[in-house]
C-alpha cells in the first residue's frame, strides 16, 4: 500500500552479506536471506520496486564464529581492533574476530546487493594507528585474484594487502566530511575506486550526529 501510494519505504538487512544461506560462505552462514534479494522474499517485495541500495560496511572486518576470514589478525592489533571498536557480540557476548578490511569480500557483497552508495562506519577506532592496511587481492596457489574463490572454505588464501598511512588524528567533534583527516580521506577513496561504488556517509561514533554525508 505505501508503494503503490509513492512512499518511501526502508528496509533494514541483518547480519551481513557473507552470513547469506545461498550466496555465503557455507556452512558457515545463518538460516534466512540476508542480501537484498531477501526484502523480496521476505517481504514480498517485487524486485523492480527496490531503488536505492546502501551498503553498510565497517572499515576494518569482523566475523563471529567459526568461517573463512582471510584478513583476520591474530596479533597485538586484531586486540585492539576488538579492545577499540567494542567488538562483541550482541547475544553471546562472545569477541569477534578482527582483520583488515576485505576488498574482494568487499566487492562481491556489492555485486550481490545491487549496492548504489556506501556508507562506512567505526574509521574513528583506528585514530591512533601508525598504518591501517587493505587486503585488495588474494593469493591462491602463487596466484592472484581479486574474486571470492567458488571454494571459498576450502582453499588456502594469503590477503594482498596494501598499506596506508594512519590518520593519527581524533575524529570526534569533526562536522564535515571534508574537514576529515587527509590520510583517512584517501582511504576512503581507495574504496571507492577498488569497489567501484560511491561513499555516501562516514559515521565516527555510534551517535546519529556523527553521520558525515559527503
Amino acid at each position: 500500500t505505501c508503494l503503490a501510494e509513492g512512499k518511501r519505504v526502508l528496509a533494514e538487512g541483518a547480519q551481513g552479506s557473507m552470513l547469506d544461506i545461498d550466496f555465503g560462505s557455507y556452512p558457515f552462514v545463518t538460516s534466512s536471506s540476508t542480501i537484498t534479494a531477501g526484502v523480496c522474499s521476505g517481504l514480498g517485495i517485487a524486485p523492480s520496486a527496490i531503488g536505492r541500495v546502501m551498503g553498510i560496511t565497517k572499515a576494518y572486518c569482523t566475523r563471529v564464529g567459526a568461517g573463512p576470514f582471510p584478513t583476520e589478525l591474530f596479533d597485538e592489533t586484531g586486540r585492539r581492533l576488538c579492545e577499540l571498536g567494542h567488538e562483541f557480540g550482541s547475544v553471546t557476548g562472545r569477541p569477534r574476530r578482527c582483520g583488515w578490511i576485505d576488498i574482494p569480500a568487499l566487492r562481491y557483497a556489492c555485486m550481490l546487493d545491487g549496492v548504489t552508495d556506501l556508507f562506512v562506519t567505526k574509521p574513528d577506532v583506528m585514530d591512533d594507528f601508525d598504518e591501517v592496511k587493505m587486503c585488495t587481492a588474494y593469493e591462491i596457489n602463487g596466484e592472484q585474484t581479486g574474486e571470492l574463490p567458488f571454494e571459498f572454505n576450502n582453499v588456502h588464501i594469503t590477503p594482498v594487502l596494501r598499506s596506508y598511512e594512519g590518520w593519527k588524528h581524533p575524529l570526534a567533534g569533526t562536522t564535515s566530511y571534508d574537514d576529515l583527516p587527509e590520510n583517512l580521506k584517501a582511504y576512503l577513496a581507495a574504496i571507492e575506486q577498488e569497489t567501484g561504488v560511491h561513499i555516501m556517509a562516514v559515521s565516527i561514533s555510534p551517535d546519529r550526529k556523527d553521520v558525515l554525508f559527503k
